[in-house]
């Protein structure tokens, strides 16, 4: 007899382009995460993979708020969702601008104080009707009204291990 229970995989850094730690304002041009290979930790797709991470902003005005967007791949990264024209998301960490509106976000931060630590936490395969992407990328844009003074993202998949 065979038991399967859910495993978390280790937490792994996202890494951001040079400047994203100071991100300017704007709900359309923001910071494309390094995309992430869902195949490199095995033979089949995690379930899924938690997103996690914190933001501080300065003085905020306008939206409040910081929206996430998970580009997907189902061609083993050649061809990723979010992309609109000549701003595609490619395997590296880069600026991104997007087409507003960009679809749904991943998720939407409130951010209605200065100066405070901001956590937050979303999973990839509900962005794609549960279905996880072979390699996928976080763009983050900045709808705060100030510039972010800090930025950590990082990821753990979802497996199932059977026993």
């Amino acid at each position: 007899m065979s038991t399967a229970s859910e495993l978390l995989g280790s937490k792994v850094n996202l890494t951001f382009a040079a400047g994203a730690q100071t991100l300017a304002t704007s709900a359309t041009v923001g910071t494309q995460a390094a995309a992430v290979d869902a195949t490199a930790a095995g033979p089949s797709l995690p379930l899924d993979t938690q997103i996690q991470g914190t933001i501080t902003v300065g003085v905020v005005s306008g939206n409040k708020r910081i929206l996430f967007y998970v580009a997907g791949s189902f061609d083993g990264g050649t061809t990723y969702s979010l992309g609109n024209g000549a701003n595609v998301v490619t395997p590296g960490a880069q600026a991104f601008t997007r087409a507003d509106p960009a679809g749904k976000a991943a998720f939407i931060l409130p951010v209605p104080n200065a100066s405070v630590q901001y956590t937050f936490d979303f999973p990839v395969a509900l962005n794609f009707s549960g279905s996880h992407p072979d390699h996928w990328a976080l763009a983050v844009f900045n709808d705060s009204g100030v510039a972010i003074t800090q930025i950590a993202a990082w990821y753990k998949e979802v497996r199932v291990s059977v026993v």
